[in-house]
């Protein structure tokens, strides 16, 4: 039994059956082939090796449960379908993954990066109020069309992403399938009527480049640190954020500020809010300290 030939085939098979993306399908090609270690008809002793051997390798906990996950789920295809007697992954015990801090932006940075959004109109700073405003994936933001907001109601909607694949870009639908609406604040519709009304966008062209072509979200990123390295930007763990660090910052913030964890996941577009709670409800020190303040006064 080959387990990376049957991981391989499941994943064609997928995608053959159009129930895996190009992009994604590329990612459990890649995770599949970090099996090809095994032998023929490996033990439970063979995959607990294995994961040792990923672990002592360097591999992230949560890497190697991925990968765990994706060649089980390959596994268990090919164990129903007689492909393959047992399936050796069933059992085996999957790394501790441990929530770390979120490198979000603090207070003073985050009045610094308002103020360069409110003074510029760019497609670096207009991206950015979408993610630090309304907690957008880079991807989602890329493929926003002037038509998915509504600046007078005051919302918008993800009706889409960008993908990649083999070095190209394609749109595919939302994160999870599911097309999820998002408030727009004064700031953020400000933002984007500016960039809307000086480049003269037309309805239903994609908002960051005005075509008919929407954004590439590593050109995006690329923009981003730049703009960072020019503001000194940097988030509560010293170093300069990322471009995803902005939705942190959007989460960390709604939740300190009372926003109730069932809307914040809504928005952010999680599949459960306690995904939600478990990365973000207690991010911010500075929460901590306020809660502590309140539990005070209410004993």
């Amino acid at each position: 039994m080959n387990v990376v030939e049957i991981g391989l085939e499941w994943v064609d098979r997928r995608v053959l059956l159009g129930s895996l993306e190009p992009s994604t399908a590329d990612d459990y090609r890649k995770s599949v082939r970090s099996w090809s270690s095994l032998p023929e008809n490996p033990s439970k002793w063979d995959v607990e090796d294995a994961v040792a051997a990923m672990i002592a390798q360097g591999r992230a906990p949560s890497t190697v449960r991925k990968r765990l996950v994706t060649i089980r789920s390959a596994m268990e295809w090919a164990v129903e379908r007689g492909k393959a007697p047992d399936n050796p992954f069933v059992g085996v015990g999957r790394p501790k993954v441990r929530v770390g801090q979120k490198n979000f932006l603090p207070a003073d940075e985050r009045e610094r990066l308002k103020a360069r959004i409110s003074s510029s109109n760019t497609q670096i700073t207009v991206a950015a109020a979408l993610a630090l405003y309304a907690g957008l994936r880079e991807a989602e933001i890329c493929a926003l069309r002037t038509s998915d907001l509504d600046l007078e109601a005051g919302i918008g909607w993800v009706r889409r992403s960008v993908g990649r694949t083999k070095g190209q870009t394609y749109l595919k639908d939302a994160k999870n399938g599911h097309m999820r609406d998002f408030p727009l604040p004064e700031p953020l519709s400000l933002a984007i009527g500016r960039w809307v009304d000086s480049n003269s966008l037309q309805k239903g062209s994609f908002l960051l480049t005005g075509t008919d072509k929407w954004a590439d979200p590593v050109v995006v990123g690329r923009k981003w640190s730049s703009l960072c390295e020019l503001e000194g930007l940097r988030g509560v763990l010293g170093t300069p954020p990322t471009f995803h660090d902005l939705r942190h910052t959007y989460a960390t913030v709604a939740i300190a500020s009372g926003v109730d964890v069932k809307t914040v996941s809504s928005v952010l577009g999680h599949s459960s809010a306690a995904m939600t709670l478990d990365v973000y409800a207690v991010a911010d020190p500075v929460a901590k300290r306020l809660s502590a303040e309140v539990v005070g006064r209410a004993i």
